[in-house]
């Protein structure tokens, strides 16, 4: 219903998106969760423990699940992680990131995105990393959106 209202007039198949969420709780932990073919990773004190992905193997091209498609209640993915470490990182990225980045990198890519934190400016490094993206060619929609815990104080 929240997606519905931006939209306004527009028939909803002609804006079909992928939905990815995280939310963080101080009692409950951190609940991640998504619809399409994004990508939410959770890492804790540097090293990646979950991936949650929505593409699906028998999905082709830029075919997957998307508010404003046709899908069911059971379509969606929830993971909850309990008991959180004293340093950890939920990354939440839209598919012309996720499609770029193999399995066996993506503790690479969460280390790199850790180690922009300490930069007197990571949004401009960060912007400047996506306009220039390895993969020739490649203009889907990349966005990155991070939520995270340094220490047991802050």
């Amino acid at each position: 219903a929240e997606w519905r209202h931006p939209i306004g007039d527009r028939n909803p198949r002609e804006c079909c998106t992928t939905c990815l969420l995280a939310v963080h709780t101080p009692r409950k932990g951190i609940i991640m969760g998504g619809l399409g073919d994004g990508l939410a990773l959770f890492s804790e004190n540097t090293k990646m423990r979950l991936s949650l992905s929505g593409r699906r193997e028998n999905d082709f091209g830029n075919q997957s699940l998307a508010l404003g498609a046709p899908h069911r209640v059971s379509d969606w993915q929830f993971e909850e992680i309990l008991n959180l470490p004293g340093q950890w990182m939920v990354t939440l990225t839209t598919d012309g990131v996720s499609d770029d980045i193999q399995p066996s990198k993506m503790h690479e890519f969460t280390a790199w995105l850790e180690s922009l934190k300490i930069l007197k400016q990571p949004e401009s490094s960060l912007r400047r990393s996506l306009r220039n993206w390895p993969t020739k060619g490649h203009t889907d929609d990349k966005t990155i959106a991070t939520l995270f815990k340094n220490s047991n104080h802050g």
